[in-house]
Order: structure tokens, then C-alpha cells, then sequence
């Protein structure tokens, strides 16, 4: 995390029945606290939980909305017992105060990285994220794992290695909650293998105790990244991911959004589908700065089945090799066989935007929050 708290996000709130828009400051770098004192309307405060962390997710509880968890990568320049953790950082307040915590270290991997969270209707919170050997970034091994929280986020002790290989990466997860039985978990990540890059699946129908053996959805020799795997009614199961061909990280590119589908609670998938065709991105490391970002995408199921689908859209290029782009939204009501023609969320078009994330909101609407640099390039 950046260590001061400029706001440069929005978060855009899109009305199922057409592009209805309401404006919010969220800072990407603190938790925002919204509450009613004497029954007045209290704005957004700032609270800063952490610095020299990066990759930041949170997650709030769905029974008890004053808990939140945030998790984030390791700080590289603090070592825990000899190693590097993912940390989370939990609040019961509603954001008002953020208690600290590091994610279990497992075995010869010394290294976490890529937090992922998800909080089932149980309470129990799901953090899924990388570990990695000293030689990592040589291959030299790594595992997908999910830790869970019985205790509202105040801890995170048990553990399940998902998978492990010699080069795995960027995990996504994602809960499913069966009435009257243990919850469905859904775990997502890319592997290379050789010199292709691999979009890899695993479930559990067991709360996390076990997971199935991983299966590959798809590979290519092109980069295959930010698989997200999405649950919606009816035992439906979805992966969406980016696939891009391998370029200069500093030369804006183009990018293709693919989707497996599963009727069946994630046993078997349908033939990969190709969502949105080649299409304009950013550079992934954006300019000016050297900016590091991906062209990730963000999907969403409502509970009548409708798909939501956000990405970045590079819309032209500058004179000093900075572009601008937009923050598309699409919908699906027929399963991901077809879209609706993307709407533009950002009210502004001056510099760029990217990695947007998708959450629907208690009374219907859909939230979507991005990195926004219009006003501090």
C-alpha cells in the first residue's frame, strides 16, 4: 500500500435496468467508514491500516457487516521468523480500527504473495494465496493455499495446500453456501508448464478440508492470467480470465476475455468461450510511473443468474506514451453466451483507469471500483 491516503478511486453504482450513477470516494489504500451520528449522515473517513504492503483485498461479512478483513501481500522489508507472510488486518468496528495478523507459513515455502478472501455466510473467512520458495522466481517451486478463520478474522490457523507445482500463480477464490451442509470452495489460479501458460481449477465440497485433484481449463502459449472464478445459483460455476500476448511491458497491447462454464457445481465445464474479442489495453507497467498493472478482468453473478462483466479499455495513446481508458461494464442474461453492448462507468475520460473489481450491493445495484489517476499523474 501507498503510504499516504490520496483518493484516486470511484466506486460507480449501476441500477440492473439501465446506468444509473452515484459517485463515491473510496481510497484504495485505507478502509472507508461510513455511520450515522445523532442520526446525521457521517462521510467517508480514512483510516490507514498499514503501510509498505501491496494488493490489497477486503472482504465484509456478510452476516455481520462490522467486521471486515483486509489482506494484503508481505512487507518485503520485514521478515517473520525468518520469512515473508501475507498479512490481514481485521476490523470489528466497521473500519474504524484494524487489528494485525500474518497468514500461516507452510513447510520449505518462505515466501506468500497474491491474497485472496472470501467470507461465507457462516462467518468463517477463506484467505487464499501464494507460497513460494526461495527460488521461485526461477522455478523453483511454489503452492496454491487456502487458509480458513473460525474466529471472525481474529486468527487464520488452519490450513490446505490447494496444489502445488514449480511455477503457480495469482489464485482467486470463491464461496459457495449450501444449505444444511459445508460449504463449496472454488479456487482458481495460472500455472506454467514448459512454455505455456495454464488456467488451473480446483474445488472443495468439505468447507476446505480437501480439494479436488486440480484440473487445467485451459493453456496457450500466450499469457493466460487473473482466472476469477464466479458462483451462481442453481449449482453454476464460471471462470473468466485475460489472455494477451507476450510483449514489451511498457508498450500499450491487446487482450482477449475468455469463460469456462459449469452446470454442475464446478465437476465439469463447457468448452471455453471467447467473451470479449481483441480489445485495446494498457501497458502492465503504465505510464508515466512504471506503473505495474494487469488487464484483469472482474465478473459477478446476481441471484437470478445474470453475469457482470468489468475490464479496462485503452481508448488512445499520448504523445509521451501515457493513454487514456475507460472502465467497461457488460451483462450477460443467458448464461455467458451472449453480452450486451459494453457501457462506459467513468464519468471523466482524461488518463487512465484499470483493474477494476465488481461486488453487488445489498439493494440491488452493482458496485464497481477501479484505480483512477485523473487528477495525480
Amino acid at each position: 500500500m501507498p503510504s499516504t491516503a490520496t483518493t484516486i478511486g470511484k466506486v460507480s453504482l449501476i441500477m440492473a435496468g439501465g446506468m444509473r450513477q452515484a459517485l463515491l470516494a473510496l481510497p484504495l489504500v485505507v478502509a472507508s467508514s461510513l455511520g450515522r451520528i445523532d442520526g446525521a449522515s457521517q462521510g467517508p473517513t480514512n483510516v490507514l491500516v498499514v503501510r509498505d504492503r501491496t494488493e490489497p483485498i477486503a472482504a465484509v461479512d456478510p452476516r455481520a457487516p462490522s467486521t471486515i478483513i483486509v489482506g494484503t501481500n508481505t512487507d518485503y522489508h520485514l521478515r517473520v521468523k525468518g520469512t515473508y507472510p501475507v498479512g490481514f488486518f481485521t476490523s470489528r468496528d466497521g473500519g474504524r480500527s484494524f487489528n494485525a495478523g500474518s497468514a500461516p507459513v507452510v513447510d520449505r515455502w518462505t515466501t506468500e504473495a497474491d491474497p485472496s478472501l472470501v467470507i461465507a455466510n457462516t462467518g468463517t473467512a477463506f484467505l487464499t494465496y501464494l507460497a513460494e520458495s526461495r527460488s521461485y522466481c526461477t522455478l523453483g517451486g511454489s503452492a496454491v493455499i487456502l487458509s480458513r478463520s473460525y474466529d471472525h478474522g481474529r486468527s487464520f490457523g488452519y490450513f490446505t495446500v490447494v496444489a502445488q507445482a514449480l511455477a503457480d500463480d495469482k489464485p482467486f477464490s470463491a464461496v459457495e453456501d449450501i444449505t444444511r451442509h459445508r460449504v463449496h470452495i472454488f479456487v482458481t489460479w495460472t500455472r506454467k508448464t514448459g512454455s505455456t501458460l495454464g488456467i488451473w481449477f480446483a474445488r472443495s465440497v468439505d468447507g476446505g478440508d480437501s480439494f479436488s485433484h486440480a484440473a487445467e481449463l485451459y493453456n496457450s502459449t500466450e499469457n493466460n492470467f487473473g482466472a476469477i472464478p464466479v458462483v451462481g445459483p442453481r449449482g453454476h460455476v464460471y471462470v473468466v480470465w485475460s489472455t494477451y500476448p507476450g510483449r514489451s511491458t511498457t508498450q500499450p497491447g491487446t487482450a482477449s476475455l475468455l469463460l469456462r462454464a459449469s452446470s454442475d457445481d464446478g465437476r465439469h465445464f463447457g468448452p471455453p468461450r471467447v467473451v470479449v474479442s481483441t480489445y485495446p489495453t494498457l501497458a502492465r507497467m503504465a505510464l508515466p510511473g512504471q506503473l505495474r498493472n494487469q488487464p484483469l478482468p472482474s465478473m459477478v453473478a446476481a441471484a437470478d443468474g445474470s453475469l457482470f462483466l468489468a475490464w479496462a479499455q485503452r481508448s488512445r495513446v499520448l504523445s509521451n506514451g501515457a493513454a487514456e481508458a475507460d472502465i467497461l461494464v457488460s451483462r450477460s442474461s443467458d448464461d455467458g453466451l451472449s453480452w450486451s453492448r459494453p457501457g462506459r462507468v467513468n464519468d471523466v475520460r482524461v488518463s487512465d483507469r484499470f483493474m477494476p473489481a465488481l461486488a453487488l450491493l445489498s439493494d440491488g445495484s452493482l458496485g464497481v471500483v477501479f484505480y483512477d489517476r485523473r487528477v495525480n499523474l
